[in-house]
C-alpha cells in the first residue's frame, strides 16, 4: 500500500499525513526505531522498525 502526503517530527513523534488529510499515522522515535502507535492494516499497534547499521 503507497499513501501520498506529509510528514511533521515533533518531540520524538513521526506523523504521517495523507495529502487529502484522510488518514494520520504517528510513530515515536527511540534510538535508530520507530515504534507504531495505532494498528493500521496489516501493521499492528507497537510494532518496531529497527534500522539496520
Amino acid at each position: 500500500m503507497s499513501i501520498e502526503g506529509t510528514y511533521t517530527v515533533d518531540n520524538n513523534k513521526l506523523v504521517l499525513t495523507s495529502s487529502g488529510g484522510g488518514e494520520s499515522y504517528v510513530f515515536g522515535i527511540a534510538e535508530h526505531t520507530l515504534i507504531i502507535e495505532q494498528e493500521i492494516p496489516y501493521v499492528k499497534e507497537n510494532t518496531k522498525f529497527v534500522l539496520l547499521q
